[in-house]
């Protein structure tokens, strides 16, 4: 089910929210967009994946409020990594920036930085940054904080430098704007894998490199709900196994 606004003809990036059952939480994923600050225009769309908790109805509040947002609201629950794939297979614009419904975004200057440095680098395929991770209980009670970005260090980053000793970097899916030409690679991504972000940036440095930049500018929540955090330490590895069998196959040559 489509619910689609009047688009700005010069929008250059579309903002891409995934959500499912993220009621306590949507509000302010939705309120750091509407924060966000920039020179240029940029539609959201965010992609539902048949909620039952109130998560659609907090997105169409936000909507009658949002002149630049469409929806996709699948009619059934299709699975995280298919609406994902629905939601960024969608957008015409230059640059598409990711976030899910239980994350935020903390500088309302993100978009502007991470499309100024695209810009201004045509070589450069996607843009991330440090994130802040924020552990909460069952009370949603912050019990743990830390800073993160996946790559143990901040600036330039390729398909060569992907792999670190014993580890492979991730970037966090709320640091990541990347150009929508890496689409057709990213939709590639079965849906058997549980580490999207982590696709993302694979396919994207098969077309070019990579920049982190070294500012903390959105925040992951890591709570009992959250599709990665509950999983055991075994559960996590035959998922990081079947990722890198996967990524084998869909690169051959790359990686």
């Amino acid at each position: 089910m489509w619910k689609r606004k009047s688009l700005r003809i010069n929008s250059i990036l579309t903002v891409c929210l995934i959500t499912y059952n993220q009621n306590a939480f949507v509000t302010e994923a939705l309120d750091s967009i509407a924060a966000q600050k920039t020179t240029f225009d940029f539609d959201i769309l965010i992609a539902d994946d048949c909620s039952k908790d109130g998560t659609k109805q907090k997105i169409l509040e936000f909507t009658k409020k949002s002149s630049n947002t469409s929806l996709i609201l699948q009619k059934k629950n299709i699975g995280a990594a298919n609406n994902h794939i629905d939601l960024i297979s969608t957008p015409k614009t230059k640059y598409i920036a990711c976030l899910e419904g239980d994350d935020y975004w903390t500088d309302p200057y993100k978009l502007q930085k991470q499309v100024d440095y695209l810009e201004a680098n045509p070589d450069c395929s996607i843009c991330t940054h440090w994130v802040d991770e924020k552990v909460e209980d069952k009370n949603s009670i912050v019990v743990e904080n830390e800073s993160y970005n996946g790559f143990h260090r901040t600036d330039y980053f390729d398909k060569n430098s992907v792999f670190q000793k014993e580890e492979v970097i991730a970037f966090h899916s709320s640091s990541i704007v990347f150009r929508c030409c890496c689409v057709p690679l990213i939709a590639n991504m079965p849906s058997s894998v549980a580490t999207g972000d982590s696709w993302i940036t694979f396919a994207c440095l098969t077309t070019g490199h990579g920049y982190c930049i070294n500012e903390n500018m959105s925040t992951y929540r890591v709570h009992s709900n959250s599709t990665w955090t509950p999983s055991s330490t075994y559960h996590r590895f035959l998922n990081s196994l079947h990722f890198l069998l996967r990524l084998s196959w869909s690169f051959p040559i790359q990686y």
